[in-house]
């Protein structure tokens, strides 16, 4: 359920000769096909819980997404994500950014999906939590709207522990009240303990976020993005493909000076001639961003 790499072709919107100042270093560096090469022996002997391998595996990969979120998410419908997107970084002034593993959007445009993996305990996924839902929230409205644009938020954190200690493999945390009752249907957090080795479905899904072997996967959903992306030869298209565009859109982690006023101008010259809804078909680009800034230009 990815973009057909075989088929692929540059974007058709041209690139601003004067936006040309932001190109990252690497290009002048290392041709794509070489650091696809680099990517290989990064992950070759890795598993899911690496979140280089994590975040290549879920770009682009609406079918992965839409199988976590069936058995993590509650009340999730099936088919109804449009598109998902690695490495994203969220739009700041001036705070500390999120840099998102892997962010998917919903069809319906009512709700949005962050799934993040831990690959070693820091102590510190709660409040982690606790800022990625208040960026996320943030990005959605600008200064003097109202809130009714925030869609309902989940974040899904794979962390190698169990949360609470009581043997689950899951846990899915909403506010309530004293009496405990929910007070907020459209903030959900879950925290998924990738160490679970219980023989139900659940304990499977672990085991394969652990396993690097492909051919050794209980589900096809997990293991055949595993296994392209893995195979030095057949997946070197990919490899090369998916650096690319995760570069080409500039959501590398770690280098945010600059990143989002360049993305923002460069969007800004795009609503000239094109839709929101092109833009972020041809470029990738979350269409909440480019509703974002089209919003910001009428401000």
């Amino acid at each position: 359920m990815y973009y057909p790499l075989n088929d692929y072709e540059p974007p058709h919107i041209p690139f601003p000769s004067y936006l040309r100042e932001h190109s990252y270093p690497y290009d002048a560096k290392l041709s794509i096909k070489d650091e696809a090469e680099k990517m290989y022996r990064r992950i070759r002997d890795k598993s899911l819980t690496d979140d280089e391998l994590f975040r290549l595996v879920m770009y682009g990969n609406t079918e992965l997404a839409e199988f976590f979120a069936s058995m993590y998410v509650p009340g999730f419908e099936k088919d109804s994500i449009r598109r998902v997107t690695s490495d994203y970084e969220l739009p700041t002034a001036v705070t500390k950014t999120s840099s998102l593993d892997a962010y998917a959007e919903l069809k319906d445009g009512e709700c949005v999906i962050d799934f993040e993996m831990e690959s070693r305990r820091t102590g510190d996924v709660l409040k982690r939590t606790r800022q990625y839902v208040a960026n996320l929230t943030n990005s959605f409205i600008l200064k003097g709207e109202g809130y009714g644009r925030i869609p309902r938020t989940v974040v899904v954190f794979f962390i190698p522990y169990d949360m609470m200690g009581k043997g689950r493999p899951y846990y899915v945390v909403r506010p309530k009240d004293e009496d405990g009752e929910i007070v907020d249907e459209d903030d959900i957090r879950i925290y998924v303990n990738w160490r679970y080795e219980g023989e139900d479905e659940y304990g499977k899904v672990s085991h394969d976020l652990r396993c690097a072997e492909p051919g050794e996967m209980y589900y096809n959903e997990i293991s055949k993005r595993v296994e392209k992306i893995k195979d030095r030869e057949g997946g070197a298209r990919m490899r090369e493909d998916v650096f690319y565009r995760m570069k080409r859109e500039g959501f590398e982690e770690g280098r945010a000076e600059g990143r989002n006023e360049a993305r923002s101008a460069f969007v800004s010259v795009l609503l000239k001639d094109n839709s929101p809804s092109d833009i972020s078909k041809k470029f990738n680009i979350p269409l909440v961003e480019v509703e974002r800034i089209r919003r910001s230009m009428k401000a």
